[in-house]
């Protein structure tokens, strides 16, 4: 027997420790929305658990609320120009001319509010010219110019006119300014509140003056800066910062609006920032006659992992969602396939303790001494 025993201790070290207890570890958490069924989605991430891997926990993704838009400045500089019309017209010259200190058109410009602007910025123009402050209303009218906004029809003053159409003669005869612009790879520019017209990185030519560019790119928070262009070309860089949970959801559902697929590799990254999951599951339900397709996409550190696809011949049950996200959590090496049996080193143990065990009866049998009686019969 103790040969045998021997035997089978070689045996588990030749396995590499087969028979050594596994230190236990800590599940693996992915995150699993299913979109387009809110009764999948519910159930699924909890009811799916129990047949996959027991080191896999799944838990439903849940997705930052995205923020409505806000344009603050835009607002601060709308109620500024309301206010400025019935003080201009009644001459409190003094009042009108200081209702416009707390806007700032660099903002409404960032908020894509051209048109703002130059309102804000023709007002601010009429009321200093009218309280006699005319180095501001110069100042304000090349800004106007600066910026090439659309003067609006709004009556003041004909010197007030005069001094808007002279600026923009000016600015219009000098010759422009290269401003080259570098950020994250492909982040859309805007420059004075107008639609992305390049992207970075990017050169254009600007009338001297100020002007105010912002970048946007997914996965990174949009940036605002004004740069102002004298004489020389200027060089702009703009690092973005990476996106928050909720800035991430706002972009995902804006990408979904314009067409883009949910699993795509751009809106799969989007997805796992705003669900703030380093591994995510992306399921889609779609009927197609009498069958179900079931596709699946799984992001790993906001990469695209791996793909499965299952093709449901009536109910969508429990099991189907087993099979698919094991699939899939194999195919992106997050979980080990399931191995033959005679693959495993416990099967192999197993036989081998048993041979042990055989060759150790059959020695015991063939070397137990034997014991031989003879009976004579004395009749």
């Amino acid at each position: 027997m103790m040969r045998s025993t021997h035997a089978l201790v070689a045996l588990c070290f030749s396995l590499g420790g087969a028979c050594a207890a596994r230190a236990p570890q800590s599940p693996v958490s992915v995150a699993v929305l299913v979109a387009g069924d809110e009764a999948l989605a519910s159930r699924w991430p909890r009811a799916l658990s129990a047949g996959l891997a027991p080191e896999i926990s799944l838990r439903r993704a849940e997705l930052a609320a995205p923020r409505p838009a806000e344009a603050r400045a835009t607002a601060t500089a709308m109620a500024a120009v309301a206010q400025a019309a019935p003080l201009f017209a009644s001459a409190d010259f003094a009042r009108c001319s200081h209702v416009f200190d707390g806007v700032s058109v660099d903002d409404v410009l960032a908020e894509g509010r051209r048109d703002i602007a130059a309102r804000a910025l023709l007002w601010s123009v009429a009321c200093s010219l009218a309280d006699e402050r005319v180095d501001d209303a110069r100042r304000f009218a090349e800004r106007i110019a600066s910026l090439e906004l659309e003067v609006p029809s709004v009556v003041t003053r004909p010197d007030v006119e005069s001094l808007v159409s002279a600026a923009l003669a000016r600015a219009s005869s000098r010759p422009r300014v290269s401003l080259s612009v570098r950020s994250a790879a492909g982040a859309a520019l805007s420059i004075d509140g107008r639609p992305p017209e390049c992207r970075a990185p990017c050169r254009v030519d600007l009338i001297s003056g100020a002007h105010v560019i912002v970048a946007r790119a997914d996965r990174f928070e949009p940036r605002a800066q004004t740069v102002t262009l004298v004489d020389r070309a200027v060089s702009l860089e703009l690092a973005l910062s990476p996106a928050s949970a909720t800035r991430a959801s706002a972009q995902w559902r804006e990408r979904e609006q314009q067409g883009a697929p949910s699993d795509a590799a751009e809106s799969m990254a989007l997805l796992a920032i705003a669900a703030s999951a380093p591994r995510l599951a992306l399921v889609r339900p779609e009927r197609e006659g009498r069958s179900t397709r079931l596709s699946a996409a799984l992001t790993v550190d906001g990469a695209v992992a791996s793909r499965a696809e299952l093709r449901v011949n009536g109910a969508v049950s429990d099991r189907h969602g087993v099979d698919l996200l094991r699939e899939l959590l194999v195919r992106g090496r997050v979980i080990e396939p399931a191995r033959p049996v005679y693959l495993s080193p416990w099967f192999w143990a197993g036989i081998g303790a048993a041979a042990a065990a055989g060759v150790g009866l059959t020695a015991w049998v063939f070397t137990r001494p034997i014991q031989t009686t003879i009976v004579f019969d004395g009749r």
